[in-house]
C-alpha cells in the first residue's frame, strides 16, 4: 500500500502524461476544409469548438441566447456550474474573425441572455453522433481527425501563438494550468 502511494505521488510530480494517444490535433488546413463543407449547423458547431477550443459536448449543450457580441469579440455563455467551479464570469470572450462571424450570425443574440439556460431551447439541433459523422465524412482524404481533434488543435494554435497558459485555460475551461500541460508536450515533439 505504501509503495502504491509513493508511485502515485511520483507520477503526480512528473505532471500529466503527454497526449500521445487519442485524437490527432486538427490543423488549420483541416479546419479550413471542414468549415467549407457540410450543413450550416455542423459548420457552426465546428466554428464554436475551434474558436473556444471547446469540448464538443460543451458546444452541443449551448442554449438559444448563449452567444452575443461585444465589438469584435464573441461572448459565449458557460454553464453556471463550470463558471462557479472556475471562479470566472458566466461567459468567455473570443476573437470573432469575419468568416466565422458570417457563419454564426444567425445564432448570435442582440444581448446577453436574461433567462436561465434551462428555460431556453438548444442553440443547435445536433447530436454528437451527427457531428461526429460530419467530421468523419467531410475531413480531407488521409486525415485522421475526430471531434476532439478540434480542441487539441485549437489549444496547440493558441500555444504556438504565444498565449499564456492562464489565458488558454480561461477560454478552454481547464480547471488548472496543469490540465493544459499535456498539450504543451505536443509542441516539442
Amino acid at each position: 500500500n505504501i509503495l502504491k502511494d509513493v508511485l502515485t505521488a511520483a507520477r503526480k510530480l512528473q505532471g500529466p502524461a503527454a497526449l500521445m494517444k487519442g485524437a490527432t490535433p486538427m490543423t488549420l488546413e483541416e479546419y479550413n476544409v471542414l468549415v467549407a463543407r457540410g450543413s450550416l449547423c455542423c459548420r457552426q458547431a465546428l466554428v464554436l469548438c475551434w474558436l473556444r477550443a471547446a469540448r464538443t459536448a460543451d458546444v452541443l449543450a449551448l442554449r438559444a441566447g448563449s452567444l452575443w457580441r461585444e465589438g469584435n469579440q464573441l461572448c459565449i455563455e458557460l454553464g453556471s456550474e463550470k463558471a462557479k467551479n472556475l471562479g470566472i464570469p458566466g461567459f468567455v470572450t473570443v476573437a470573432l474573425p469575419p468568416r466565422e462571424a458570417l457563419l454564426l450570425a444567425p445564432l448570435i443574440a442582440s444581448r446577453p441572455p436574461l433567462t436561465a439556460p434551462s428555460k431556453r431551447p438548444p442553440l443547435l439541433p445536433l447530436t454528437y453522433d451527427q457531428f461526429r459523422s460530419y467530421i468523419l465524412t467531410n475531413r480531407p482524404s488521409n486525415s485522421t481527425i475526430a471531434p476532439h481533434s478540434m480542441r487539441k488543435g485549437a489549444v496547440l494554435r493558441m500555444l504556438k501563438a504565444g498565449m499564456t497558459l492562464k489565458d488558454i485555460s480561461y477560454i478552454t475551461q481547464h480547471r488548472t494550468v496543469d490540465g493544459l500541460m499535456s498539450y504543451v508536450t505536443l509542441i516539442y515533439k
